[in-house]
């Protein structure tokens, strides 16, 4: 019986195993071993390169043995030699970061660095959204501002990050890009004025709002102009005490703004002040426990009342956060345990028994079950 080589597959299965490859491992390891594997590395046009971790020497090294077109996803540092993408023809996927580098700051002044850097996400903004081929842009750590950037009347983009933007701003990205399916951002301001604007756009079907400081109201007519939402997440460190909070409250309002939504997914946070007067901490589960939530959207929800920061925290599970997220980091800034009542909804478990876990805000140390 005859083994088969590496070297035998088509070149077809070949591209697909360097998909799931570093491009500086194809390039400089892989693509040297023969010359077999130098012929399909030299023809493979699907390379995802982050530039922000690269050094100017590497970056010269790998663009010797690449062409730009061969480069479908890119990762770059504000800051970095790169001020125009129109070069990477073959572009899907962007993501641009803010550079705080030392080997930048020490070349300019504070002020004239931040200057430079601006305009050059600018640039940077406006190629990758010109680009009809680039299909996700991601803005990490970077505001979007319309004054500054005038966005196509065409876009193609279907999935949009950024850090935080004005409900304007928000209403002209929607208005001008028909393919838009995800849109990501840490929060969103919505002014008296703006609430004019009373556009829906119907083809979004994910919305993220990761650190979100809008009050009930101000949530309510931002998500309901997006009636497709299939899927939703939401995290907020709760300023009052509202029906954020309110299982029914979030029931009544997807039954009559979101008839197609199937995923929720959020996590609230509230810390409690001498003078809030609140009812029992284990209701808030109650309005979850409906068969609106158990049966037709499986969310299972789970609430924390963390005694010794009297912080209650009340989420889906499993928690779909990011370590690096603000609203993570704010509620797990101590690294002591905390000893905290847990109240949990699960498939097997309907009963909600109360545990006492050891937690750092969200994540367990243990957990004890305090009855029966």
């Amino acid at each position: 019986m005859s083994s088969a080589s590496l070297l035998s597959l088509p070149v077809e299965i070949l591209y697909r195993i360097l998909d799931h490859l570093d491009a500086h491992f194809i390039l400089i390891s892989l693509r040297s071993l023969c010359k077999r594997l130098q012929a399909v590395v030299d023809t493979y046009d699907r390379y995802e390169l982050n530039l922000s971790t690269m050094s100017c020497s590497q970056i010269k090294l790998i663009f010797h043995i690449i062409q730009p077109e061969m480069i479908s996803s890119l990762i770059l540092s504000i800051g970095s030699n790169t001020d125009d993408i129109r070069e990477f023809c073959q572009l899907r996927f962007l993501t641009l970061i803010e550079s705080n580098s030392y080997d930048i700051n020490r070349y300019y002044p504070k002020h004239q660095l931040q200057e430079k850097n601006l305009i050059k996400s600018f640039a940077l903004v406006l190629s990758a959204i010109a680009n009809p081929k680039v299909r996700k842009l991601h803005l990490k750590n970077i505001d979007y501002m319309t004054e500054q950037i005038s966005w196509p009347s065409q876009c193609a983009l279907q999935h949009i990050t950024l850090r935080n933007c004005t409900y304007t701003q928000y209403h002209t990205i929607l208005r001008s890009s028909s393919q838009l399916q995800t849109f990501v951002m840490r929060d969103c301001t919505i002014s008296d004025d703006e609430k004019a604007l009373r556009n829906s756009y119907s083809q979004l079907v994910s919305l993220t709002i990761g650190d979100c400081n809008l009050s009930i109201n101000d949530i309510e007519f931002l998500v309901s102009k997006t009636p497709s939402l299939i899927h939703f997440k939401l995290g907020s460190r709760r300023k009052v005490y509202d029906s954020t909070f309110s299982g029914s409250w979030w029931e009544q309002f997807f039954k009559t703004n979101l008839p197609n939504l199937t995923r929720f997914q959020f996590f609230f946070s509230y810390t409690l002040n001498n003078d809030d007067v609140i009812t029992e901490v284990d209701s808030l589960i109650d309005s979850f426990q409906t068969p609106f939530w158990v049966n037709m959207k499986y969310c299972f929800v789970q609430c924390d009342y963390v005694m010794t920061r009297t912080m209650i925290n009340l989420y889906t599970t499993p928690v779909n956060m990011n370590s690096t997220d603000s609203l993570f980091q704010s509620i797990t800034a101590t690294d002591s345990p905390a000893a905290t009542i847990r109240w949990r909804i699960s498939s097997t478990d309907v009963m909600c028994c109360p545990t006492l876990a050891w937690t750092n805000g969200i994540l367990d140390y243990s957990e004890t079950q305090v009855c029966s």
